[in-house]
């Protein structure tokens, strides 16, 4: 989708092409403006996840544990080239964004409980017998 909002050549404010006259929806159409004018300057960025939302780890890695771990986000931090997010967990874990789903970190503990039976999890059939 194309951008919304813009100026004419005086400096008002329009939304799709038309004038945005002083109203009840102008502030907020110069709102969007705002969030348009960042994400074409390469500031706007929408995180996977936000500090506090509860994940559920499995030991598709060496880990501590031998089943599902359910953990706090701690931190996220973005690295270029703008697209690979870091998540950090309270159990002082790091996952890259491209694995929430797939590999080690999951949304949902039923997510997660797929994955250990029979899923992408090979290193508990490999590391639990020992």
């Amino acid at each position: 989708m194309g951008r919304l909002t813009g100026r004419d050549e005086k400096g008002n404010l329009l939304l799709m092409g038309d004038e945005v006259y002083a109203g009840k929806f102008y502030n907020a159409i110069e709102e969007l403006e705002k969030y348009e004018d960042a994400e074409e300057q390469g500031r706007l960025y929408i995180s996977p996840l936000k500090i506090g939302d509860i994940v559920f780890l499995t030991p598709d890695y060496p880990a501590y544990w031998d089943d599902i771990e359910e953990a706090k986000v701690a931190g996220v931090a973005l690295f270029p080239p703008g697209d690979n997010w870091q998540i950090s967990t309270n159990a002082c874990l790091c996952y890259q964004s491209e694995n929430i789903g797939k590999k080690g970190i999951y949304l949902t503990r039923e997510e997660a409980e797929k994955s250990l039976n029979g899923g992408d999890s090979q290193w508990r059939s490999k590391n639990l017998s020992r």
